[in-house]
C-alpha cells in the first residue's frame, strides 16, 4: 500500500488540527525520515538503543509555522 498517499494524508489531518507534534522514528529508515522531513518536522534527538540495542530512534517534531501579522507603519 505504499506510494499511495493514504499516510500523507493522515498526517496532513493531524498537523491540520494540532499546533505541536512529536514523533520516534526508525533511524535506518530513510524513506520514513524523508516523508517527515517533507512535512516539515525537524530532529530533536537521537534516542540510542530505543528499539533495541543498536537499533535507534530518531526525535522528530513539527511546529505549526506562525502566521506572520503586517506590521504597522
Amino acid at each position: 500500500h505504499r506510494q499511495q498517499g493514504g499516510g500523507r494524508m493522515l498526517m496532513q489531518h493531524a498537523l491540520a488540527h494540532y499546533d505541536y507534534l512529536k514523533l520516534n522514528a526508525d533511524a535506518t529508515n530513510q524513506k520514513l525520515i524523508d516523508f517527515y522531513w517533507h512535512l516539515g518536522f525537524k530532529t530533536e534527538s537521537v534516542l540510542e538503543n530505543y528499539y533495541a540495542i543498536d537499533k535507534d530512534a530518531l526525535r522528530m517534531v513539527w511546529r505549526k509555522p506562525r502566521e506572520s501579522t503586517p506590521v504597522k507603519a
